[in-house]
This record gives C-alpha cells, structure tokens and sequence, in this order.
C-alpha cells in the first residue's frame, strides 16, 4: 500500500499554491514520510478551505472507545481503497463530511524483484506539488480529553506505470488532478455519487519515477537518483 510520501516544498510556495495560509508554527520540507510515525503534516480540510492546519497519518474515528484502539485503528488506517469506502464504519461518514487536500511532491513505492525490494520516488511531470485524496477525523481521548487530529490518503487500482512499481499490491493514490481540488474539499458536496465521480485512477503518461536510497531522517534530502546494479541487470532479461 502506499505508505511513504513527501512534501519539499516551502511555506511559502505552498501557500502561492494552494491560496492557503500557513497556521503552523514549526513546519518544516519533508523528504521521506513515513505514515507509521505519524508525524504531522499539513493538509487543506473541506471545513477550512484558506488554511493549512496539522494533521496525523492514519486516521481515529471520532467514536473510537479507548486510546489503545486508537493506536490500532492509526496504524490499520494510513490507507482506504475507494471501492469500499462506503462500505467501512471508519470511513462512510467521513467521505460525505471530512475530505481534505493532502499535498504532495512525490510518493515512494517498493518494486519487488527476486525477494529483494527496491525504492522508487513517483511524481508528475508537470506539477511540482499535487494533491491526495484524504479523509480525516477529529477524536477526543475520553481519558486525557486531548483533541487528535488525523487522516487517511484513498488509494485507488494501479495504472501501468504503478502496477510494475508496485508489483505485490498493484496499488496507488487517489491522486487529484489540479481542477478537481476545489470540488474535493467542497463542503456543500456530499452524495456519494457526486464524490465517487472523482475516483479517476490517474494517468501513468503524466507520472515519472526513478529508483532512490530511502533515509529514515525525514529532514534528509532524499530526492536523488540511486541506481542498483543488480536491478539494472534484472530488468535487461
């Protein structure tokens, strides 16, 4: 599943972007995330269109019981496939009330060949910053009383390019072309129907990839080509 992505971009270039303003005190490029961390990052919400404000990856439902089964339902909810999101107590009320922007400028994704797993970072050809699909939740501790906000990225079935990166799940994200934004976090638009016109699997002629080094450091740039001999003389055969 799709569980590394990044956000390189500055404050400010993010804000020229998405005609948001930043909120965030401490906001810093992110070159490798990693969702089971749970880092904060920022997203744009359909309840707060003109900000970024930090959110977690992996989403608690608001009804969640107990810390422990938030930290269960964290780890279990970095991802949603859109074919069965209405179908999931997690996510059916969320989609039609909590969908947000998560920007992005590039994901990673492990190609799997002969046992041994290779990264790649994926990104497009014409936009620096693009958009996943999210959905988030707001949970209370019933204990602590402390406020958690969280969201997960929909995934969708993979394109060509996708389905030779990610050849064990054959998986990708919800990517967003740029026009449908502002119709995503769009707070009066909650059928189903209207939202499930969106879920286009995006087109692999408009994506790039290269194979990298993952650093476990998020703050370390890791953006550069990273090439494997072995896996050079595999794909020749």
């Amino acid at each position: 599943m799709c569980y590394h992505n990044s956000l390189t971009e500055d404050s400010q270039k993010l804000e020229n972007r998405y005609n948001a303003k930043f909120t965030i005190q401490e906001y810093k490029p992110i070159y490798h995330e990693n969702g089971f961390n749970h880092n904060p990052r920022p997203v744009i919400t359909n309840q707060s269109q003109n900000q970024f404000q930090n959110f977690q990856w992996g989403l608690i439902p608001y009804w969640t019981k107990t810390l422990e089964d938030a930290l269960k339902y964290q780890n279990n909810n970095l991802n949603v496939r859109t074919e069965t999101i209405t179908e999931k107590k997690s996510f059916k009320e969320a989609i039609l009330k909590h969908r947000c922007l998560v920007p992005s400028t590039g994901f990673f994704e492990y190609q799997e060949i002969r046992k041994k797993k290779y990264p790649y970072r994926i990104f497009l050809k014409k936009e620096e910053v693009f958009s996943l699909a999210g959905i988030f939740d707001i949970w209370t501790d019933p204990q602590t009383q402390k406020t958690h906000y969280t969201f997960a990225i929909l995934t969708t079935e993979a394109n060509p390019l996708m389905r030779q990166i990610h050849n064990s799940k054959y998986r990708m994200p919800l990517i967003l072309p740029k026009e449908k934004e502002t119709k995503w976090i769009d707070p009066d638009i909650n059928q189903i129907g209207e939202i499930k016109s969106i879920f286009k699997i995006y087109p692999d002629s408009e994506m790039d990839a290269y194979t990298v080094k993952l650093e476990n450091d998020p703050y370390k740039p890791n953006r550069y080509k990273y090439y494997y001999p072995e896996l050079e003389q595999e794909l020749l055969f």
